[in-house]
């Protein structure tokens, strides 16, 4: 592949990479503040899960605008935030398997000296390892996947992979269908790794189990 092709993919991974970690660390928080402290929350729930119901469309200019004043558009770190605030509500949702956890763990864990954190670190995180797992899957698919953001909010001084497969057009025959197949087959494998790597936690993740009552 051309170099502009390789840094595509380079871009592609950094973007996605960070922007699923931010996505999946702050829904976890958010997942376990909502779950463990309900009285405090009533109703954030579905109000995060309604940011889901609007086209992405809807609000492509008016985060242009900000991205611009702020000097974010075309840089990883706005493609980064952009990719992780439009994520979280799937992750935070994904991550519910948080309630599958009996709080008497961690009252146990509390009776013993830990802090609420440091149960949710040591009791809660290692129990649904799968359910984080599966989720940074598919917030990764996502991510990688993203065209109309990464489109929207750059000019030409960052390219991903959605964008470098639908510039591929030649001058003189148009669209290289060929070139645009072999790169869309090329940018499956990242996905294809990832989902080997964690395969023996899909089943469990996938299944919202952790531990059962």
């Amino acid at each position: 592949m051309s170099e502009i092709a390789w840094r595509a993919f380079a871009n592609s991974a950094i973007i996605s990479t960070i922007a699923t970690a931010i996505s999946v660390a702050v829904g976890t928080l958010a997942a376990y503040g909502m779950l463990r402290f309900p009285k405090k929350h009533d109703g954030f729930a579905l109000q995060l899960l309604s940011v889901r119901m609007f086209p992405p469309i809807a609000v492509v200019v008016p985060l242009v605008i900000l991205f611009s004043a702020l000097k974010l558009a075309d840089t990883h770190l706005g493609l980064i935030l952009a990719y992780a605030a439009f994520t979280l509500p799937f992750s935070t949702w994904m991550i519910r398997s948080i309630e599958e956890v009996p709080t008497e763990l961690e009252g146990v864990a509390r009776i013993y000296g830990m802090s609420q954190f440091g149960a949710f670190v040591h009791i809660v995180l290692p129990l649904i390892r799968g359910g984080l797992l599966a989720t940074a899957l598919f917030v990764f698919i996502l991510n990688w996947s993203e065209f109309l953001r990464a489109l929207t909010l750059t000019s030409g001084g960052i390219v991903t992979v959605t964008l470098q497969v639908a510039n591929c057009v030649s001058a003189s025959s148009g669209k290289l269908y060929g070139v645009q197949a072999a790169m869309g087959t090329i940018s499956t494998i990242p996905v294809i790794v990832f989902g080997y790597l964690i395969q023996r936690h899909m089943v469990r993740g996938l299944t919202f189990g952790a531990v059962k009552r």
